[in-house]
Parts: C-alpha cells; sequence; structure tokens
C-alpha cells in the first residue's frame, strides 16, 4: 500500500473511493456517448456553447479529466506517487465543478435556477419549486465540498 493509504482516515478513504466511482462512471458516460451525454457538469457545460461541435469537444475533453481524476483517487490510496497528479486532477474537476454550478443552479442551464423567474419563495407551489433547487444545489455542493477535502 501506498503512504497514503496510512494516512487517511476510514471515512476519507470511503468518501475518496466513491468519488473516483461517481468520475470514473462520468467519464465513461462521455467518452462512451450514451443518451445521457455524461454528468450534469458536462451537460451544462455543453450548452453554453452555440456551436455542437465545439460543445462536444469540450464536453469530452471534460470526461476524460473526470475519468483520469476518477482513476486516479480510486488507485491513489494504494500507489502513493500519484499524490501530485491526484491533486491536480482534482483541482480541474473542482473548477469545472464551480462552473457547471453557476450555469446549472444559479443561470438555470437544464432544470431552473436560482436566478430565474420560476423560483422564488411565496406560495407551496413556488416554495417547492425552491427546495428542489435548495436539495440540487446541496448535491452539487456536497461534491465539490467533498473534492476539496479529499485534496486537503
Amino acid at each position: 500500500m501506498g503512504k497514503s493509504a496510512k494516512n487517511l482516515s476510514l471515512g476519507k478513504l470511503i468518501l475518496q473511493l466513491a468519488i473516483g466511482a461517481m468520475l470514473v462512471v462520468a467519464g465513461i458516460w462521455v467518452l462512451a456517448n450514451t443518451k445521457s451525454g455524461g454528468d450534469e457538469a458536462v451537460k451544462a457545460i455543453r450548452k453554453i456553447f452555440d456551436d455542437k461541435d465545439v460543445g462536444k469537444i469540450v464536453g469530452v475533453v471534460f470526461g476524460v479529466i473526470e475519468l483520469i481524476a476518477g482513476g486516479f483517487l480510486v488507485l491513489e490510496p494504494f500507489v502513493s506517487v500519484l499524490h501530485n497528479y491526484t491533486s491536480l486532477a482534482i483541482l480541474a474537476v473542482i473548477a469545472i465543478w464551480v462552473i457547471a454550478i453557476v450555469l446549472i443552479d444559479f443561470c438555470g442551464t437544464g432544470s431552473g435556477g436560482l436566478l430565474s423567474p420560476s423560483i422564488s419563495i411565496g406560495d407551496i407551489e413556488e416554495t417547492e419549486d425552491f427546495l428542489k433547487w435548495l436539495y440540487q444545489f446541496a448535491g452539487h455542493a456536497t461534491i465539490v465540498g467533498a473534492l476539496v477535502a479529499i485534496r486537503d
């Protein structure tokens, strides 16, 4: 086992392996060109480009980054020489996820963002929309928080 496995708590190890597996799957989805086309971050990044080909290329590049970062996260506790590469790959994924959060959760690229007119706190239906938004945002923020915690 690599040095880093000895330094990880059980909780951090589980978190690292889970986030790593999630990123590997997300990268495979993009590269396999499945119906889903990748995770929400890739979909949001693709939507900002008017040129569909450029959006696909950027999506594939991010899918490759996710796949590599995920692989490094899964392997790093057992192969300590990957630590510097893992840290750099995680930083790239964090940057893209932050952009995706802004696009998805605030600008509304996808299911509606906080700044879109449909989400406000008022009657029951609008409050339910806000709660859905808050739940989605919390999930996205959890991914970024986990990546930051693993990188530290």
